[in-house]
């Protein structure tokens, strides 16, 4: 089956009774999000070095169509996490229309104090690549089971030097030790984009419809402005450009 074949079939089926609602055919419309600390808001506050919360995170999206959407985004969650928290909080009784699905930041991360300590051992991520693909895969599969339609959003990138920078500051660790286990600060980057990677894979195979964060952040000339200075949290105009795109996301149907 050719992609527009999928498109016209899979995707454009998803997404009618949300058109409709757009268009103004329909009095509600529910959408819970579920994913990591990247769709909850969080980032970093520069001035003092802690963390806090992006607050305007789908408010206009609310405000502008209408929307009900719940963030259930968790610091630190895995895709193993995810699923166990969807299967939770939804079943058919209890389901929203869509679920965003936004995950896999953490799923790629390591152990770094491992890695500083013992360079010279093979170190595995938090979970493993064929573990993310089949967790994914199985978050969908129960999302549709339940009447729910998921849409996967693809995360920002990293970036790696920045990131680096902060994981040995704030852990004492040895940047020499981790970077001769990486061979080189690009690894960083390029790993987290293979599990970004893998959401497109799996979004193409499940005919699931994509908010591509990932691409909005990486085309930009003020990239380095839009990740706050541990290099994984998006800036407060990083979030902006999030909430941004899912925004274009509801235009864009409108428009089909």
């Amino acid at each position: 089956m050719s992609n527009v074949e999928k498109e016209k079939k899979g995707i454009s089926a998803e997404l009618s009774k949300l058109k409709n609602f757009l268009l103004g055919f329909g009095k509600n419309m529910r959408i819970g999000v579920f994913g990591d600390s990247v769709i909850r808001g969080v980032m970093l506050d520069s001035e003092t070095g802690k963390y806090r919360s992006y607050k305007r995170r789908f408010e206009d999206a609310r405000k502008n169509y209408g929307i009900s959407i719940e963030n259930n985004g968790k610091i630190g969650y895995t895709s193993k996490q995810i699923v166990e928290q969807i299967k939770r909080l939804v079943d058919i009784e209890n389901r929203p229309d869509f679920i965003f699905l936004e995950y896999g930041g953490n799923d790629c991360n390591f152990n770094w104090r491992d890695v500083s300590e013992h360079p010279e051992q093979e170190h595995s991520p938090c979970v493993s690549p064929e573990d993310f693909r089949g967790n994914y895969i199985e978050a969908i599969e129960y999302v549709r089971s339940c009447g729910s339609s998921p849409v996967i959003l693809i995360p920002p990138p990293i970036d790696a030097e920045k990131f680096l920078t902060y994981i040995c500051k704030a852990g004492g660790l040895s940047r020499e030790n981790i970077l001769k286990w990486l061979g080189d600060v690009s690894m960083i980057y390029r790993w987290q984009e293979h599990y970004s990677d893998i959401c497109k894979d799996i979004a193409e195979e499940m005919d699931c419809p994509v908010i591509d964060l990932r691409s909005a952040f990486i085309v930009r000339h003020d990239f380095p402005d839009l990740i706050c200075e541990d290099g994984m949290h998006p800036t407060e105009a990083g979030h902006a450009i999030i909430d941004g795109e899912i925004c274009k996301f509801f235009d864009d149907i409108i428009k089909k």
